[in-house]
């Protein structure tokens, strides 16, 4: 494969082309200026040096550094749509969502993080799906943490529980 980027102040562009097998060639573009950046990006798979298939895709964001982000992508010819965000409603708490589309039932997610205190964090997650998840993670040094973690679905056919401790 051949890559090449090209970057300037306010944009981006990459172009990629398997040059041994002359089977796909991938280009994107990212430009952005003060809290707004957009992208779009073409993937084309190759047969007998024409274009079998492409994908395109497109994405816009709007960041406020380390309290907002908000973005919307749509993939696959404009047929599959993402829209994310998040939130830090203070230097303890953030929220985020996530929600999926693509033709059938939206996917929709909720999580939020808590930063008890210097050295615990509680996270939270639901899911469209009756899924709901939670784990405590505490730093005893710092190399050294336990994680405690509980899923179910909500009519609770499906409980998992897990302890993970790391060390290093």
């Amino acid at each position: 494969d051949v890559l090449v980027t090209y970057t300037a102040p306010v944009a981006t562009v990459t172009a990629e082309v398997d040059v041994s097998n002359f089977s796909s060639a991938k280009a994107s573009v990212t430009a952005g200026s003060g809290a707004i950046t957009a992208g779009a990006s073409a993937d084309l798979k190759l047969a007998k040096s024409n274009v079998d298939s492409a994908t395109f895709g497109l994405g816009v964001a709007y960041s406020i550094p380390k309290q907002l982000l908000v973005t919307v992508r749509a993939d696959k010819n404009l047929s599959s749509y993402a829209a994310l965000f998040s939130y830090a409603a203070n230097k303890d708490i953030t929220v985020g969502g996530r929600v999926d589309y693509a033709g059938k039932d939206p996917k929709v997610e909720l999580v939020t993080s808590y930063a008890c205190n210097p050295c615990t964090t509680v996270k939270a997650k639901a899911t469209s799906g009756g899924v709901f998840s939670a784990a405590v993670k505490q730093a005893l040094d710092k190399k050294f943490n336990v994680t405690g973690s509980a899923e179910f679905s909500n009519n609770f056919s499906n409980v998992k529980l897990g302890l993970n401790a790391t060390l290093g």
